[in-house]
């Protein structure tokens, strides 16, 4: 029997969202292929499945035949199954690792050589959040995946990446390095290589640290710049927005008003340095003619 291999990031079903990431692909999908059509197939990377709702079969090896809603499952590369939905309309949430991923984390701590279904921990809790993000439409819920991504393979792999006691001084240079970059919107695994540190490492650690992801530290320093161009000058809010690495000017403000409670243009007359105020010429008082 031929054997089908699927390229990286894609699955049988028909993807809902699909957010694209370095390193990671990850996808809302709903089942479409009928159980007796989806042919015995692998998979050129590593793949993660959360079952969302419907019943999944899986045929890999040390996984059980059927998983309901809630089951995570990790496929390594290679592994060889018919996994599908006894009956299509089926949701779920398929991830894929990239090989560069991949080889990242088996530095640190090797992935299972087997299929692995996981019912409870931590890793269910992380990718209930990955599926939260993947279903938002958020600028800023699409930058965190990256770093949700990071998490749950690193759960996976059942390990810690640093140890405790491990010298934390590349905190400063990391905070300088995203607020001055703020505007490029650096990738975590960038920043992670110039820090010279795992990205695993880096994500958990600096969640630990400012007790938000760096993806959500680059959002307040880029309102941090906006804010500064907006007391400093008249440029018109869609160059703020850009200048401080928003998308658009509708991006920004809104971001701008659920942090600060105003929306920019108030902020900026709350300066006296919105619109020009309108000249009004001073009424002169007129005198009643003496009787």
């Amino acid at each position: 029997m031929e054997l089908t291999q699927l390229s990286y990031g894609r699955f049988y079903g028909a993807p809902d969202n699909c957010i694209e990431v370095p390193g990671f692909s990850a996808s809302l999908m709903t089942a479409t292929t009928p159980l007796e059509d989806v042919p015995v197939h692998c998979h050129s990377s590593a793949s993660i499945i959360y079952v969302l709702s419907g019943r999944y079969r899986s045929t890999a090896d040390g996984i059980r035949r059927r998983c309901d809603g809630g089951t995570l499952i990790f496929n390594p590369s290679g592994t060889v199954h018919r996994d599908s939905f006894e009956e299509p309309g089926g949701k779920f949430l398929a991830i894929s690792a990239s090989e560069d991923t991949s080889r990242l984390i088996n530095q640190v701590q090797s992935l299972s050589s087997d299929a692995v279904a996981i019912t409870s921990g931590e890793s269910i809790s992380i990718a209930a959040a990955l599926c939260r993000g993947c279903g938002s439409t958020r600028p800023e819920d699409v930058r965190d995946t990256e770093a949700i991504c990071w998490d749950l393979v690193s759960a996976l792999a059942g390990t810690q990446f640093w140890q405790e006691h491990e010298s934390l001084s590349w905190v400063d240079r990391a905070r300088e390095l995203l607020q001055d970059e703020c505007s490029a919107n650096p990738r975590l695994s960038d920043v992670a290589a110039r820090l010279e540190i795992h990205p695993v490492y880096f994500s958990r650690a600096f969640h630990r640290i400012f007790r938000c992801t760096p993806q959500r530290y680059l959002v307040r320093c880029r309102l941090q710049k906006a804010m500064h161009l907006l007391r400093l000058s008249r440029v018109p809010l869609s160059q703020v927005a850009t200048e401080s690495g928003f998308y658009d000017q509708s991006h920004f403000s809104r971001l701008f008003s659920q942090h600060f409670g105003v929306t920019p243009y108030q902020f900026r007359c709350h300066l006296g340095i919105g619109a020009k105020k309108r000249q009004v010429q001073p009424v002169q008082e007129q005198t009643r003619p003496s009787v």
